[in-house]
């Protein structure tokens, strides 16, 4: 028989195995237990306690070995146990592997919500254990497989956790953005905004896009949000070139600032597309699979495909060869795409002497700038470049900026910057800006003692464009 267990227990799952980072908010679920009680999430994330679901089979030997040490912990705390936690076990199997049958066995609704979220209240391998952990803020996490019977596995997330209960103005941004490129200096940057108060309504937003602490657009949002809901925000970017580091912050909620910075930023790096002249060589070495391969490129303002290779018929294993001519059209923006209808790039498949592994690269007529160079794009890959036949045909010497001593120590050391004006801004790995420089010399040495040990992300701006370093201490 099916049985949906239902206590009260003093723990929680490390994060050790969990994926990260704590994804955006879980909807309300309701289940009914064996003894057709209802059971709602959200009151008990209203009480502040934090939520275990737990998937597993009954009858498959991962669940059995992992019961043990949840069965130890439902003795251990029973049912007369702390109440800041709480934890449903489901038992799965091979009547409830379909979504379908999964809710009407167990009367659960929101099993799987909306992609935004992507917060799955079902698990579909009957054959791995699922541990979904909420946090009373509505956060949650995800670890798969057995936990066997060894209870020092299992310590406190509680630190993760945060109650919202203080909190009655918080606005949360995060991306939904899929590979932004621009064109010309200025670009649409998107995203989704949270009302992330537990109480209130969230009324208004003033939203800021800054690129090392300078200002490149702002929005003021006025809607209706209820605790937890989402809207789409868009701001518009201005003065932006080469490759930028975009951090997009909530100032202020409902006419007030918000306190609560730990949710409220995020970075995104917007890449500026390469500018031609009048065209460029296309080069692609085919896979084993050549029939997966689709390009086409679009123009921007009119969204019309100009050029594809859909009637194209390709050899496996074969170089091929394509020169564009772009004279005839229109100057400004276009994108280029290149996808593999099976997913894999071009690695896919394997002949009588070995693996087949393709190629493909774009190189543009402005001083042989690559567009694209890459293998393994997997199911697809798109690059913006601008049309500009004004160009004109002036040379310049490249230096080869590079970082000496990497890893580096208390100083950062970079060479080769030439004799023009250079800004150099020092990010962390998750984009977060840390310092900028200016420097007209050809060598430059950064005071990094403050720094901590990790990898930085290190943004050199100069008048032919941007060069982008990543530099470990």
């Amino acid at each position: 028989m099916k049985k949906l267990l239902f206590c009260l227990t003093l723990f929680v799952f490390t994060l050790s195995g969990f994926s990260q980072p704590l994804t955006p908010y879980a909807p309300n679920v309701v289940v009914h237990d064996i003894d057709g009680v209802e059971h709602n999430l959200y009151t008990y994330l209203d009480q502040n306690r934090k939520v275990v679901l737990e998937f597993y089979n009954s009858t498959n030997t991962t669940s059995i070995n992992s019961r043990p040490g949840v069965e130890n912990l439902y003795t251990m705390y029973g049912l007369g146990g702390d109440l800041t936690h709480a934890i449903l076990s489901i038992d799965m199997d091979s009547t409830t592997n379909t979504e379908a049958a999964f809710q009407a066995a167990y009367g659960i609704s929101s099993a799987v919500t909306d992609s935004i979220q992507k917060f799955t209240a079902y698990n579909p391998d009957v054959n791995t254990p699922m541990f979904i952990i909420i946090c009373p803020d509505r956060l949650w996490e995800v670890r798969y497989g057995s936990i066997f019977d060894d209870e020092t596995y299992i310590t406190s997330i509680s630190s993760s956790c945060a109650s919202l209960s203080s909190q009655a103005t918080d606005g949360k941004v995060f991306d939904y953005f899929g590979n932004p490129q621009y064109c010309h200096g200025e670009t649409e940057a998107s995203f989704y905004l949270q009302n992330y108060s537990m109480t209130n309504i969230l009324t208004s937003a003033k939203i800021v896009a800054k690129e090392g602490g300078i200002e490149r657009g702002s929005i003021i949002w006025n809607g209706s949000l209820d605790p937890y809901e989402i809207d789409t925000v868009t701001i518009e970017l201005t003065d932006i070139t080469g490759v930028d580091i975009i951090t997009f912050e909530v100032e202020e909620v409902n006419g007030m600032a918000d306190m609560y910075t730990s949710n409220n930023t995020f970075s995104q790096i917007f890449n500026e597309g390469r500018e031609i002249r009048t065209g460029f060589h296309m080069k692609l070495t085919t896979d084993f699979n050549p029939d997966q391969i689709r390009w086409y490129i679009i123009q921007d303002a009119t969204g019309d495909t100009i050029s594809d290779n859909f009637n194209h018929t390709y050899q496996p294993n074969t170089l091929y060869e394509w020169d564009f001519d772009f004279s005839l059209f229109l100057d400004g923006c276009y994108e280029f795409f290149i996808e593999d209808t099976f997913g894999d790039g071009l690695i896919n498949g394997t002949t009588p002497e070995g693996i087949a592994l393709g190629d493909f690269s774009i190189v543009t007529d402005n001083n042989d700038e690559v567009l694209i160079d890459e293998i393994s794009y997997e199911r697809g890959a798109r690059r913006k470049f601008s049309v500009n036949k004004t160009l004109g045909a002036i040379e310049f010497e490249q230096t080869k900026i590079q970082i000496q001593k990497n890893p580096f120590n208390s100083q950062l050391s970079i060479q080769g910057l030439g004799n023009e004006q250079s800004i150099i801004n020092i990010y962390t790995i998750d984009g977060k800006f840390i310092s900028q420089y200016k420097t007209s010399s050809s060598d430059v040495e950064i005071n990094t003692q403050e720094l901590l040990k990790g990898i930085y992300i290190i943004d050199i701006k100069q008048k032919e464009g941007s060069t982008i370093l990543k530099a470990i201490k």
